[in-house]
């Protein structure tokens, strides 16, 4: 009898030894990480969600939990250990022996344009005994920028038609025939005889010369993200930002300068976008990346600051597309002595909203905006 307890005694001392020593050191030379498997991506895009954890000691771990959580734009291919309230939250269980390294990938759909980071990871485990259990947090530095959702739509085509058209009237027509300025793809408003038969013929498909000319090639967008109503709905302001991303790729596309000036604030620096010049694909991109960032939940700057600072210094012809799905009386007044300064400027105001939406029944739209006034009508309301 008095070996039994003995035995027991030892027994108790070793597991609350055990239990201490793993409460002590159970996280020591644990390396855990949960990173995105790419910065960027385009919306809708596949990407992988990664998990690492590697025991560096021989100790090892009856099991290892890790939780973490991530925004609902991002949805898990695989629901199974997901539970959901504003984001999704993981919890992932495996065994880590001594010296050993654990990487599993978890494949999830981008699904809203946005800037998203991993923190931190909490990890619990517990002891050989199952005494305690053993938590703490690893901090984690990944961050995952989805990129605008790209639209194609025939209102899109119109405006993009519109575009062109009125740069060629306002272009002027004393193009030099003698000054090349490149080659490019040919494009369906391109004269038969700007074709470059020689280019073509190595390339299999129809190219155009780019002669040179001294008028003004230049689309300034101006992007309003005040709210359009008294419930500070975002959906029109997401379809805006999607539109000028796509807007700006077409006009990319076409050999079109572009500029960008928004309201919209940057989620990691709080500044407004403001860019001059995107003359190539890759500067398009990059500014696809700011327009990811825009955090509709900051109090944007008022639109007035923004283009009275910027369209009025246009002098030189360049074509304002402002994109707005505001459309109150301030907005309207601002575009109206922004005409009554400059009646010459030109100008175009785009309005996303709803076919059904039945407060625009009620918009009263000043006289001098009619003619510089497009709606972007879609399907859905807020």
């Amino acid at each position: 009898m008095i070996t039994i307890i003995f035995f027991v005694i030892i027994v108790v001392i070793l597991a609350l030894a055990e239990a201490g020593y793993y409460l002590k050191h159970a996280f020591d030379k644990l390396d855990i990480d949960v990173r995105f498997s790419k910065n960027i991506a385009g919306y809708g895009d596949t990407i992988e969600v990664i998990e690492r954890a590697q025991n560096n000691k021989k100790l090892p771990l009856p099991f290892l939990i890790l939780k973490f959580e991530v925004p609902i734009a991002i949805r898990f291919n695989d629901m199974e250990n997901i539970s959901l309230s504003d984001n999704y939250y993981r919890e992932d269980m495996l065994t880590m022996r001594g010296r050993s390294r654990h990487t599993r990938t978890i494949k999830a759909t981008c699904r809203k344009r946005g800037y998203y980071e991993f923190t931190r990871v909490t990890a619990s485990t517990t002891d050989l005994f199952f005494l305690n259990k053993i938590g703490d947090d690893f901090r984690t530095d990944s961050s995952l920028v989805i990129l605008p959702q790209i639209i194609a739509t025939d209102e899109l085509r119109t405006l993009i038609a519109m575009t062109i058209s009125d740069i060629q009237i306002r272009r002027t027509l004393l193009t030099d025939p003698f000054t090349l300025a490149g080659i490019r793809e040919y494009q369906p408003w391109d004269p038969m005889s700007s074709i470059n038969w020689t280019a073509s013929a190595k390339v299999g498909d129809f190219m155009v010369n780019q002669n040179a000319s001294t008028g003004a090639k230049k689309v300034n967008i101006f992007l309003n993200l005040e709210y359009y109503n008294t419930k500070k709905s975002e959906s029109l302001l997401e379809l805006s930002i999607s539109l000028v991303y796509s807007y700006m790729r077409e006009l990319m596309e076409a050999g079109i300068s572009t500029a960008l000036y928004s309201n919209g604030k940057d989620t990691l620096n709080g500044n407004s976008i403001a860019i001059n010049s995107l003359t190539s694909m890759d500067a398009v991109e990059q500014c696809g990346i700011e327009l990811a960032r825009i955090d509709l939940k900051q109090e944007v700057t008022p639109i007035e600051n923004i283009i009275e600072k910027y369209a009025l210094r246009n002098t030189s012809g360049e074509l304002n597309i402002v994109i707005s799905p505001n459309y109150n009386s301030n907005f309207q007044n601002v575009l109206s002595r922004l005409l009554l300064q400059n009646s010459q400027i030109p100008l175009l105001w785009v309005m996303p909203c709803y076919y059904n939406d039945k407060t625009l029944g009620k918009m009263n739209l000043n006289s001098d905006l009619a003619t510089h006034y497009m709606k972007w009508e879609v399907s859905g309301r807020d």
